[in-house]
């Protein structure tokens, strides 16, 4: 069985401003995501989590991400378990990760 998990969310729209320093009041959606599976050499759960802002317009490609020095940077977060437990635990360290980027947000 593959126990491996990937989510993703828009977590707010933003001026895109916040990202790019532009005066233009575009519009930006910032997303957070994971990419998550279970190591059965470990026994762990291995998360990989990123943010970044994007136009609204885009097409969420690699080159449209911007990644302001104000948003937390990649991670990739271990965590005990079993291979049973790894929706479980990724939804777990999701919900942590997504509150985090919203709070990165200047002016929060």
């Amino acid at each position: 069985m593959n126990h491996s998990i990937s989510l993703g969310e828009l977590v707010e729209k933003l001026p895109l401003s916040l990202a790019t320093g532009a005066e233009a009041e575009v519009l930006g959606e910032l997303h957070a995501t994971l990419s998550a599976h279970f190591d059965s050499g470990t026994n762990e759960v291995v998360a990989e989590l990123d943010a970044y802002v994007c136009p609204d317009d885009a097409n969420h490609m690699m080159e449209d991400r911007l990644r302001p020095e104000w948003l937390p940077g990649k991670q990739m977060v271990r965590v005990g378990g079993e291979a049973g437990e790894t929706s479980d635990i990724a939804r777990d360290v999701f919900h942590s990760w997504v509150r985090r980027v919203r709070e990165s947000v200047p002016g929060r």
